[in-house]
């Protein structure tokens, strides 16, 4: 407390004071002055707990911050009284590298040194030696893990030793039938090198032709060839004889007979096969070696002749039936011969006989009867509401049915979804008749709850479908609006719907709605043994984009991932971690606006042998 008293020359005094606080400095540490950052890893700095507000160098206001790259950074905390302090450390990046080479071949025998590079602080190889080089003369996998300040890099290389006792067999001497490919190769083996009798220098060959066949190879450490000789059985003789004309309704058997098997062109198999009807006949056989032969026959069978279906006729008008031209002589019961055709102006039966060249008759007759005139009578609802479906009917009857001018005919009866006038014409010979009905179409109220959606904890929804004379939703209440919150919902999705009437029709609309509920399991037992090896959120039905990462207890991140397919098997930089508790934080994002939620939390880590 501070204070004055002030006299003045008449000695009256006034007096003033004020309070003062001292607030104490924060004080903040990021850790050393200087840090190392190994390449491809990431640095946690932390700034503490208790703080006010912090800002960090790129203006991010975390109690923390993530290195990926080498440079400086700081971060000003700011305590009671609106008192401020910083720290700063700077990092500095570990860049290593190493190649042991590609995997190679020797023979035995030899010896190869792999060379890890100079400038490391350690090396440690397979066999726990830790010497820059490595000297190899076994078939196997070589590595070295190389250390530079505390950064750690590891190469691998596999090493073959190939036996100098090189031999290639391409089997026994073999016959093949006339006509068919067969592949050459070595039995076993793989070689440097391939030289065929026949100039190719591939693995293997395809042949056809009979000979004598040679492949010399190449191992690396050896040379070996063989000789393979091919034969060709006699080519298959199949005569299913000469092209077929028959009448209707004979038939010709196809006997190719002296095969083992056969196979036709409708997949029977049976040595035989009769034709009757038109068409391209061919049969596959295979002799007693195993070899097809094949051979096609074209067969033609004389048509019949048809005068069509019964049909009816008005008096005065006139039918023409038509025999079809590809016959050569005709005969009518009308006592007309000669002619294709004949013009029929009464009821009654008519019938036709017919020959053709290839010495073959056909007889058809069809009946013809008169019909009245047809009717047209329209029977159905006056009203239907928008999308509805009613049902016009016509009187039933031997006519033909044209609705609203269509030119082929329809059915008796017609489905109406909409409003209008409905035209009916009824038809047959005789000639037509129209009529008329017209339907008040009302058009459907348009409740809308709007799209799917999926609810996060804390989130709320009132479903209003719009303004109508009446409501009733999926729980038979009757408001205008249905409230909905994240805490009302189960766990698996909920469909919520409502109809509306609006005085003349009635409509419905519904909505899905989801939960957001992250399951992360908390113990993870990453032995190989499939089961709980991997810890991995599930259920992200509605999220736009997430990132997880794990920290171990010093607060140093071991794995991160955004994608929603993968999951940490308990491993930081391909070792398994030891085994205790680590931390996680998961971020996701949802909704048009992106909104973020984090989450955090813990797994333990059993099972890895470490501590």
């Amino acid at each position: 407390m501070y204070y004055v008293n002030v006299m003045d020359l008449c000695m009256d005094t006034v007096s003033d004071s004020i309070h003062v606080t001292v607030f104490p400095l924060p004080e903040v540490d990021i850790g050393n002055d200087s840090a190392i950052l190994c390449d491809g890893d990431t640095l946690l700095l932390n700034a503490g707990s208790g703080y006010l507000a912090y800002l960090w160098q790129d203006t991010s206001t975390d109690s923390t911050f993530i290195v990926t790259e080498p440079g400086l950074y700081y971060v000003i905390v700011s305590g009671p009284g609106g008192c401020t302090t910083s720290d700063s450390v700077f990092v500095e990046l570990t860049e290593m590298a190493i190649e042991l080479g590609v995997d190679t071949t020797i023979c035995i025998g030899d010896t190869i040194t792999f060379y890890a590079g100079e400038g490391f602080s350690s090396y440690l190889w397979q066999d726990g030696s830790t010497n820059s080089t490595y000297t190899a003369y076994e078939t196997g996998w070589y590595w070295v893990d190389v250390v530079l300040d505390g950064c750690s890099v590891t190469d691998s290389v596999y090493l073959y030793v190939d036996d100098p006792d090189v031999s290639v067999e391409l089997g026994d001497d073999i016959i093949i039938c006339s006509g068919d490919v067969i592949v050459l190769q070595p039995q076993s083996g793989v070689f440097n090198s391939y030289t065929w009798s026949t100039g190719d220098t591939t693995s293997s060959i395809m042949v056809s032709l009979p000979g004598t066949y040679i492949l010399e190879v190449e191992g690396g450490c050896g040379e070996s060839s063989d000789t393979i000789t091919i034969g060709n059985y006699p080519p298959v003789n199949i005569n299913l004889g000469p092209d077929l004309t028959l009448c209707f309704g004979e038939s010709e058997m196809l006997n190719p007979s002296g095969f083992n098997s056969y196979l036709w062109q409708d997949n029977s198999t049976q040595p035989f096969f009769i034709v009757n009807q038109s068409g391209m006949y061919y049969v596959d056989v295979t002799d007693n070696h195993g070899c097809i032969g094949s051979d096609t026959v074209y067969a033609q069978v004389g048509s019949i002749v048809d005068l069509g279906p019964d049909t009816i006729l008005c008096e005065g008008k006139t039918i023409t039936l038509d025999a079809g031209y590809e016959f050569d002589f005709y005969n009518w019961n009308t006592g007309q011969s000669g002619v294709q055709s004949i013009e029929v102006t009464e009821g009654g039966t008519y019938s036709v006989e017919v020959n053709y060249y290839f010495g073959c008759t056909s007889e058809d007759e069809i009946y013809i009867e008169g019909v009245p005139l047809p009717v047209a009578v329209i029977s159905g609802n006056d009203n239907l509401c928008e999308g509805e479906t009613i049902w016009l009917n016509a009187l039933p009857g031997s006519y033909e049915y044209y609705w609203n001018g269509n030119t082929t005919p329809d059915s008796a009866s017609i489905e109406v979804t909409q409003g209008g006038t409905y035209v009916l014409r009824t038809e047959n010979v005789c000639g037509d008749t129209t009529t008329e009905k017209t339907i008040q179409e009302y058009p459907l109220p348009e409740p809308n709850l709007g799209d799917d959606l999926t609810l996060f904890p804390g989130d709320y929804i009132n479903l209003n479908p719009g303004q109508f004379n009446s409501y009733l939703w999926q729980d038979n209440s009757e408001n205008p609006t249905y409230p909905v919150s994240y805490e009302d919902l189960a766990v698996e999705d909920s469909i919520f719907f409502v109809e509306v009437f609006d005085g003349f029709c009635f409509n419905k609309d519904e909505i899905i709605i989801r939960i957001f509920n992250v399951e992360v399991p908390n113990v993870i037992t990453p032995n190989g043994d499939n089961k709980n090896d991997i810890f991995k959120p599930i259920n992200f039905v509605g999220v736009n984009n997430h990132n997880i990462m794990i920290f171990n207890r010093w607060g140093n991140k071991v794995w991160e991932s955004n994608n929603f397919n993968d999951g940490w098997d308990g491993k930081e930089n391909g070792k398994y971690v030891a085994e205790g508790t680590y931390f996680w934080v998961l971020e996701v994002y949802y909704g048009t606006d992106n909104v973020k939620k984090a989450y955090k939390g813990s797994v333990t880590v059993l099972g890895t042998g470490g501590s």
